[in-house]
């Protein structure tokens, strides 16, 4: 799915010492992204990705476009009974039937001789495997071992995510496991239940790490707002593009001040413009806070606590609120709705159209 790292470098080397002519695919799937999973943030350094294919001497590279690949109206898809409902497919509903039905197709359009997979997913590896043998598709499948960092950690793009605490936490599995493996081979673990226990034992401070990450929605909410921030520093790459991104965002604030600003003056709040700004950046700090759809009643509250640091009582300053929140909320989301009548459209195919882009 791209997001190239040492593991895929791995299978790359391993194609090229085997193979004549070497096809990268990079595709970021969104059937096999669930309904609440990170198919919007999921990392796309494509320039970067190019960038070690050629360092590896590949061929070709294979990057379709999802709105062609994953088109809106078909309606045919690739599943693998059983295997696929188990495991990880227990707690991500249709993941591999989304798996399978574009490895298929890839297959198709690629026709490779020779296929590398890493073992690193191992019940994805058995699926394909099953779909080629199940389908008889003219492929051999190539399992490659697992790359892993100095600490055991399987490399893996989803790293990323991880903060300091949790990359300490994470190689607990895999250190478990290889403990568990070496007693049983030596004889000090006899049954199943026996390993259960030792596993279980051993991996309780990951548990317990686990639980402790779990954090108010207000916690995860601003993580999400920094985490996208940074996304969007990232996307801009270069410092000129990064400049005019800085310019538009002023000249933003600035406009929607000034409105703000002739706002309070219609309703007879003597503010002046930096003041104005402080007003907006209130209503921002509202918009963060987990609350009702739209920050209803939290932006209010902020409006009103905003106002009276500048001294205007509560009736005067919840007056305000309530046409600050009709001009800059309801207008638009009225606007929005004329537009989807207009257009034919339902909440169902906006839904649907972001989910392809």
């Amino acid at each position: 799915m791209g997001a190239l790292h040492e593991g895929h470098a791995s299978l790359i080397r391993k194609a090229r010492k085997e193979n004549d002519i070497v096809t990268v695919s990079i595709f970021v799937n969104p059937l096999q992204f669930g309904k609440n999973e990170d198919f919007k943030k999921y990392p796309r350094p494509m320039r970067n990705d190019i960038g070690i294919c050629r360092q590896n001497d590949v061929d070709y590279v294979f990057h379709p476009d999802a709105r062609q690949f994953c088109r809106a109206d078909s309606l045919t898809e690739v599943g693998v009974k059983k295997i696929s409902d188990v495991y990880c497919g227990k707690f991500r509903q249709g993941h591999f039937k989304g798996v399978a039905t574009i490895v298929l197709k890839l297959f198709n359009v690629i026709q490779p001789a020779n296929v590398y997979f890493g073992e690193k997913d191992f019940q994805q590896l058995f699926i394909i495997k099953k779909l080629v043998r199940d389908l008889n598709v003219p492929v051999r499948i190539i399992a490659c071992p697992t790359v892993r960092e100095k600490t055991g950690l399987a490399i893996s793009s989803r790293n990323a995510y991880l903060n300091e605490c949790e990359k300490q936490l994470a190689p607990l599995i895999y250190g478990t496991l290889q403990e568990a493996r070496k007693k049983v081979i030596r004889g000090g673990l006899k049954t199943a239940a026996g390993v259960r226990k030792f596993v279980r034992t051993k991996l309780s401070p990951l548990i317990k790490g686990v639980r402790g990450l779990s954090s108010s929605p207000l916690k995860n909410k601003l993580r999400n707002v920094i985490e996208s921030f940074y996304d969007g520093l990232v996307s801009i790459g270069r410092k000129e593009r990064f400049a005019g991104v800085i310019a538009l965002t002023a000249l933003l604030w600035a406009i929607c001040s000034f409105g703000l600003y002739l706002g309070l003056k219609s309703v007879n709040i003597q503010l002046n413009f930096w003041q104005s700004v402080f007003m907006l950046s209130m209503t921002g700090v509202a918009a963060v806070i987990p609350a009702a759809p739209g920050s209803l009643g939290t932006m209010e509250y902020f409006v009103i606590l905003g106002l009276g640091i500048f001294g205007i009582e509560g009736n005067h300053a919840f007056s305000f609120a309530v046409i600050h929140r009709f001009f800059s909320w309801f207008s638009p989301v009225l606007l929005g709705m004329l537009v989807l009548i207009k257009n034919q459209l339902s909440f169902g195919d906006l839904k649907k159209k972001a989910t392809q882009n």
